[in-house]
């Protein structure tokens, strides 16, 4: 008896790009830590302040989840989540060039308020894809 569960083609396809959005989203928010001992040297910060970084990235991202679920909501999840991929990366990519505290933090909260389309989007694009 064969019980493999056959996945429609729509359904593998919205679950992948959901899926590979979603681990773009952890990623970015794993890559600033394993840099700190870098960037300490470099830029002569204190680990307290590259803590401060990395909590100003994760405020932007709690913060920001509430109204980017109404843009998914009047604009469409995958509009939406190109946007925040695309501003995750600006803000990350400004970040690698900036030599300035507040240019740092300022860079990190782009990417983090970019970051936090993953969820919202993810869950309306996979609810109204899957059900249609």
């Amino acid at each position: 008896m064969d019980t493999t569960l056959a996945v429609p083609r729509q359904d593998m396809k919205v679950l992948s790009l959901v899926c590979g959005g979603h681990f773009m989203s952890h990623f970015y928010m794993m890559v600033l830590p394993p840099l700190f001992p870098f960037i300490n040297q470099d830029l002569g910060l204190s680990y307290i302040e590259l803590g401060v970084l990395l909590t100003a990235r994760f405020v932007a991202t709690g913060v920001a989840q509430i109204p980017i679920g109404f843009l998914v909501d009047r604009f469409g999840a995958k509009i939406t989540l190109i946007v925040g991929l695309m501003m995750t990366v600006l803000g990350y990519a400004l970040f690698a060039l900036a030599s300035d505290l507040w240019l740092l933090f300022l860079f990190v909260v782009l990417g983090g308020i970019g970051d936090a389309v993953f969820h919202p989007a993810d869950r309306k694009s996979t609810r109204s894809e899957l059900q249609s």
